[in-house]
């Protein structure tokens, strides 16, 4: 009996290698037309490496074939194959990513373990940083995985806007401390908050405050972190994201510049038009009390987010975040200018004037161009004692001038009055 299954097993192996070439070259054929159709012409160059499941495709292949081949003839082994190849475009769009993204890391850091990276204390790194490719080379390589972050500022520091900060609180920060007040009311609670206003307002400051207050780890997600080429890479990555967050007791997930990730479904980069169902699906349920996570969005171009992102239980809850106000630049002022020396007739009010209309950033531009003078006063004159006067803020006034375009305020307008 054994005798026979040996010789059985002899036989078997001697067909299989008297036709190996024929059938690993119908093998590969198979699995890279695959390759193509998924990847949309993409280069084979370290494609073994990023694609295990390819790679797993061809050995299966090339068994099921050989066996195919032997026992049922040509068609049939034809048939087996392109049947593992569909299977294995199935395994790479629904599950595939996850496992290429943790593989191909793992190799990569193994061949880089002389180097080290820094410990920030203000970050907590899962044990994969890098989370991407590199999509000015065209290959695939990595960018900084999205990772958790605690601690910093709290709304209490956001000095000025009220109005905005009463709205964060009434609709984010409340529901989630006080759940079962809301539970009582069946008020309900959660879904996404979209932060919109004009760049530089500081709507991830906002978003930073609000993942303190609630004592939950706070996901900052750019559009580079999830949006790739790869056909099928960025629906994976925020699944990815998505379940990180899920690990932790309360997360704010935060996406930035999320007009570029949730945008209308009318581009013609393929890649990108399974991006925001796949967010749509991720984010269903989310007006559930029993939510443990938070989803925050920050956009300066509202109206060109797909719609179907702002319906009810998604990113429905709208909150302006306008331009600093007169108490929030006089802060700003007062803390650029702290231990500068500065003369007693400088007025911080005229400062504050002149800086209205201003985002943060050109407030801090403004305060920063103001020790221009002293400093090149204090090399010539060889002194240490010259201050900020009001000639030097009437010559920052003539240089420094709000970055806010009028066609920003002009969009933004609109969009608030409904026409946009």
């Amino acid at each position: 009996m054994l005798e026979d299954l040996f010789a059985q097993g002899q036989d078997l192996v001697s067909l299989i290698m008297s036709n190996l070439w024929w059938i690993l070259l119908v093998g590969l054929v198979i699995v890279c037309v695959g390759e193509i159709l998924v990847e949309g012409l993409e280069e084979f160059i370290g494609w073994a490496e990023d694609h295990v499941i390819a790679v797993l495709g061809t050995i299966l292949t090339v068994i099921v074939g050989s066996i195919c081949y032997i026992q049922f003839g040509l068609v049939w082994a034809l048939v087996a194959m392109a049947a593992i190849v569909i299977l294995a475009i199935i395994a790479y769009v629904v599950t595939g990513g996850d496992l290429m993204l943790d593989v191909g890391y793992r190799s990569r850091r193994l061949s880089k373990s002389e180097e080290t990276m820094d410990d920030d204390e203000d970050e907590e790194y899962s044990d994969d940083e890098e989370f991407g490719d590199d999509e000015e080379s065209g290959s695939k390589k990595s960018v900084k995985k999205p990772v958790a972050k605690k601690g910093g500022i709290k709304m209490d520091d956001i000095a000025g806007l009220e109005e905005a900060k009463e709205a964060i609180r009434m609709r984010v920060i409340l529901p989630v401390q006080h759940p079962e007040v809301y539970a009582k009311y069946n008020k309900k609670v959660g879904g996404g908050i979209l932060l919109y206003g004009l760049p530089g307002t500081g709507k991830t400051m906002f978003a930073q405050a609000v993942a303190n207050e609630l004592d939950a780890a706070f996901y900052e997600v750019k559009c580079s972190d999830i949006v790739s080429k790869w056909y099928g890479e960025s629906e994976q990555r925020i699944k990815k994201l998505f379940r990180d967050a899920r690990k932790n007791k309360r997360a704010v997930i935060f996406f930035d510049e999320f007009e570029a990730l949730g945008k209308s479904r009318n581009s013609s980069d393929y890649a990108d038009i399974n991006i925001v169902p796949e967010l749509l699906a991720q984010i269903q349920g989310f007006d559930k009390n029993e939510n443990t996570l938070l989803l925050l969005a920050a956009t300066n171009r509202p109206w060109d987010i797909d719609s179907a992102l702002l319906r009810p239980g998604r990113f429905n809850e709208k909150i302006l975040i306008p331009l600093p106000d007169d108490a929030a630049r006089r802060v700003i002022i007062e803390k650029q200018l702290h231990d500068v020396p500065v003369d007693d007739t400088v007025s911080i009010d005229e400062i504050v004037k002149l800086t209205d209309g201003f985002n943060g950033a050109d407030v801090v531009e403004f305060c920063d161009q103001l020790k221009t003078g002293p400093i090149v006063r204090s090399i010539d004159n060889k002194t240490n004692n010259e201050k900020v006067t009001p000639a030097d803020v009437e010559s920052t006034a003539k240089r420094v001038k709000s970055s806010v375009s009028e066609e920003d305020i002009a969009l933004l307008e609109e969009f608030e009055n409904g026409n946009a």
